[in-house]
């Protein structure tokens, strides 16, 4: 099908990538992966044929169709409605039944041309064949499947395109490439601008597809499921490993292994040519050996072994002061926008995007903020960073509680001609300078990196700047809005992990599943005005979801559209009102938190002593290894003493924090299956 061949690319004296070869067939669906930078994008591009390689050529079919959505797209690519962009998919068939048209217009006013009437019914034959074939009379059905798919609500159909934003645009974009269905199929990053129930439909329409798929994708989940082999650029060239994305890991990490032996292998062999250099390099008879031993050691120094592993970000959130039990107290928010009216419609209206919502952030919640794009949830999250207010309702924050924001569009919005160490705020000298230094080279901005100007700077870059800023001052609360867009697979756990250390708050914004995996505690979805609390991570959230979705699906209770019918569930033949609902949940969570919140405040009330009594122990550990304390006996029993008692207690609070855990586990189990 596709076939690429020793293809090489360089910008200026920078080699991208150099002999990358591998080939698609029909139904192959491969996973394109690599640190920032490595050339994933560009070799997209090359293969979309819209950059031309240094070296290389790409074979393929002269029939096959190539469709590519790119990261980002011109604003000027895109005129007329929603249903246009979708339907630009069929032009080629459209063309056909114009055709047909055609000639059923000439065959109806056909008279004595015998010769003429046999050409015009076989062309008929041929282009109904086709047209069947290419299913036009389900063109229509088929787009508002894949809109709806996407996320579109069926009256945004005909609205213009230029009304919508850059991600809603993309979403039309990949609309269309969808309805196309091409032979070949490239994806760069297109979950970035989905929700997690677009990305759920994208997974299934993408695995029922007969054509070849090349996927670039930071998403690690969408990514593990779709590919089918993976294709990884690593330092300079593509190594091609067979299963998805998981398999993939384990099969890089023994190849390193191997590459490690063999690199040890060479070492003790360079070292043993130099002793024997030395110890003959003064005899005449050897001097021949001497010399052919000393090329070959100035060959094979030269033949070092390149760092297979991508370098990552690395490090930890600032430790924060501990705040009060209640972070952030919400009652009663609501918000809207006015929004602009085109075409027929010219003026503007009163959007509502949440209406009386109530909420509680507790010490030491780590809280997923999941829905559809539209919901209001990058909205309640600058409410509750101070970016914006409410128009109505209150927010309260709790005793000492700090908060840090980072914004979906931060990274966009850094001072464009500012260097990297500008970028970082004017700081005084001495340590400070070497504190920013030190965080920047965690982000992995070595060298005169720091001197360079953000706008040369790649998304990926962008994106770890404004990450890194955000860490210059400490916060026990962390407002985190689409933190991982951009940032590749190794940079992304790493910022995980650190979450997951992180003994604040925080509220995070985002559609990436695997990210969200084991470090969220609570999952708020914000949809049709409203925000339900879900106790538990995102994996029981999504269960959740999906036992939902088929107790509506048996019961008859989903349109197609995906609302409620009328009376379903109710047995009262009427709409349950929104306010209704709110009210269901909030009693719903007010259960909940009568029987979990006093484990759960047990739980954080067993780790923060645990905590409590680790850092007395370092500080007896540090005191005990001074002199000074040596020469004072007394001083030194007594503080033996305190050490034994510590570590005596810190043994029992670990088998009470442990307990305390499996009570609010049970406890959790047992309230989701009653």
């Amino acid at each position: 099908m596709l076939s690429l061949n020793d293809i090489s690319c360089s910008f200026g004296a920078r080699l991208l990538f150099e002999k990358v070869s591998f080939t698609l067939n029909p139904g192959d669906r491969a996973g394109l992966v690599g640190p920032n930078g490595a050339g994933k994008t560009t070799l997209l591009r090359i293969i979309a044929g819209s950059v031309e390689p240094d070296g290389g050529s790409i074979s393929k079919p002269g029939q096959a169709v190539i469709g590519y959505l790119p990261q980002e797209l011109s604003a000027d690519e895109f005129a007329g409605t929603v249903w246009d962009e979708a339907y630009r998919a069929f032009e080629h068939v459209q063309k056909r039944a114009d055709e047909l048209d055609g000639v059923h217009q000439e065959l109806s006013m056909l008279k004595d041309d015998e010769m003429r009437l046999h050409e015009l019914l076989e062309r008929q034959h041929e282009l109904s064949s086709f047209l069947e074939q290419a299913g036009f009379h389900q063109q229509e059905a088929r787009a508002g499947r894949v809109l709806s798919g996407l996320g579109f609500r069926e009256q945004d159909f005909h609205r213009p395109l230029s009304e919508f934003s850059g991600g809603w645009k993309m979403r039309a974009c990949l609309a269309r490439l969808l309805l196309s269905s091409p032979d070949v199929l490239l994806l760069d990053e297109p979950t970035n601008h989905l929700d997690i129930d677009s990305v759920t439909w994208l997974e299934e329409w993408l695995m029922n597809q007969k054509g070849a798929l090349l996927l670039v994708s930071h998403d690690e989940l969408f990514l593990n499921r779709l590919s089918k082999c993976i294709v990884s650029l690593e330092n300079g060239t593509a190594i091609t490993y067979t299963g998805n994305y998981h398999d993939y890991v384990e099969q890089s990490r023994e190849r390193r292994r191997h590459l490690e032996a063999r690199e040890k292998t060479r070492q003790a062999r360079l070292r043993e040519t130099e002793r024997f250099i030395e110890r003959f390099r003064a005899k005449a008879t050897k001097a021949k050996q001497v010399q052919s031993r000393i090329k070959m050691l100035e060959r094979e120094r030269h033949e070092t072994l390149r760092d297979e592993t991508a370098r990552s970000v690395s490090f930890r959130f600032p430790e924060p002061e501990r705040s009060g039990r209640h972070v952030i107290t919400a009652h009663g928010l609501s918000k809207s926008f006015v929004r602009e009216l085109s075409g027929s419609q010219r003026g503007t209206e009163q959007f509502q995007v949440f209406h009386h919502i109530d909420f509680m952030v507790e010490r030491g919640d780590h809280v997923a903020v999941v829905g559809p794009n539209g919901s209001g949830k990058s909205t309640l999250a600058k409410i509750m960073a101070g970016v914006i207010e409410p128009d109505s309702g209150s927010l309260e924050t709790g005793h000492n509680v700090t908060v840090s924001y980072f914004g979906q569009h931060q990274a966009a919005e850094l001072p464009q001609e500012a260097t990297v160490l500008e970028t970082m705020g004017q700081v005084p000298g001495g340590e400070a300078v070497q504190r920013v230094r030190d965080l920047l080279g965690a982000f992995l901005f070595h060298g005169d990196m720091v001197t360079s100007k953000v706008k040369f700077l790649s998304g990926g870059e962008k994106s770890r700047l404004a990450l890194a800023r955000m860490l210059l001052n400490p916060a026990n609360l962390l407002v985190l809005d689409e933190p991982t867009n951009h940032l590749d697979i190794a940079s992304k756990k790493v910022l995980k992990d650190a979450l997951g250390a992180f003994s604040g708050s925080f509220i995070i914004v985002s559609h990436d599943r695997a990210f969200m995996q084991g470090i969220i505690t609570r999952v708020w979805e914000m949809r049709g005005g409203c925000l339900t609390d879900h106790l538990g991570g995102i994996d029981d959230y999504l269960q959740a979801v999906e036992a939902r979705r088929a107790r509506e699906i048996s019961a008859g209770n989903r349109e197609p559209g995906g609302d409620v019918k009328k009376g379903a569930g109710n047995g009262g033949g009427r709409r349950i009102s929104a306010r209704e609902l709110r009210r269901q949940a909030a009693r719903e969570r007010e259960v909940l938190r009568q029987k979990l919140g006093p484990l759960m405040e047990k739980v954080r009330d067993a780790e923060a002593a645990v905590q409590s009594l680790e850092e007395r122990k370092e500080t007896l550990e540090a005191m005990l290894a001074d002199p000074a304390v040596h020469s004072d006996g007394g001083r030194m029993k007594e503080l033996n003493l305190e050490y034994r008692n510590v570590v005596q207690q810190i043994d029992e609070m670990y088998v009470f924090w442990e307990q305390a855990e499996e009570e609010y586990a049970s406890a959790q189990e047992s309230l989701k299956s009653s």
